[in-house]
């Protein structure tokens, strides 16, 4: 399931929460069996209830975008070993002698392919006569290419980790808010989506 999805559905969560509180409080007002007094007191002891509620779906957005975070990184080699390290100087020598086609960097460089640390090393490297290193060297940096769009990608849902839910249980404007984290968030997700799957 998506992150969106998964989001829409705790804050549909979080919102039915909301209107089942308000409703209570609203129906023994309207009953007339209660004091004034009473309706106020329970008003802010639903205030306070629902604040401490807004901190535990805070808590499980914020884990759920974590660990959709983790699940996308996955298992993402960096950290170089000698070996591949002596492997991408020898590929790096060798292209600045000679130039290479996408088959042959793309056998040079198989035993470091899953470092992207060392890929993004090998980008950095690569010249091209004019036009895109991922174009003429697709089948070489097929790999890095995906994850490059991913580490764009995570920086941006990121920025979804900021608090959300209000604190008020009156916080009318929740709905619009809503609308627009979720409508972002969908669009950036729906963006890396069709961009690894090129």
């Amino acid at each position: 399931m998506s992150l969106t999805n998964k989001l829409k559905e705790l804050i549909k969560e979080m919102e039915n929460t909301r209107i089942a509180m308000l409703t209570e409080i609203q129906q023994k007002r309207s009953s007339g069996k209660y004091s004034g007094e009473y309706i106020a007191d329970l008003t802010l002891k639903t205030n306070k209830e629902y604040s401490t509620i807004v901190e535990k779906f805070e808590g499980k957005r914020k884990q759920l975008i974590q660990d959709y975070i983790n699940e996308q990184q996955g298992k993402v080699e960096i950290i170089p070993s000698v070996e591949h390290t002596g492997a991408l100087n020898s590929v790096i020598n060798l292209l600045g002698s000679i130039s290479l086609e996408d088959s042959e960097l793309n056998e040079l460089a198989k035993p470091f392919k899953s470092n992207m640390l060392l890929m993004e090393l090998l980008y950095r490297r690569v010249k091209t006569d004019g036009g895109d290193i991922l174009e003429k060297y697709n089948e070489t940096f097929k790999d890095f290419k995906t994850y490059t769009v991913k580490r764009e990608f995570l920086k941006k849902i990121k920025e979804f980790e900021n608090e959300y839910f209000s604190k008020s249980i009156n916080d009318a404007n929740g709905g619009l808010r809503t609308s627009i984290y979720l409508s972002t968030l969908e669009k950036t997700e729906n963006q890396f989506v069709e961009k690894t799957a090129e």
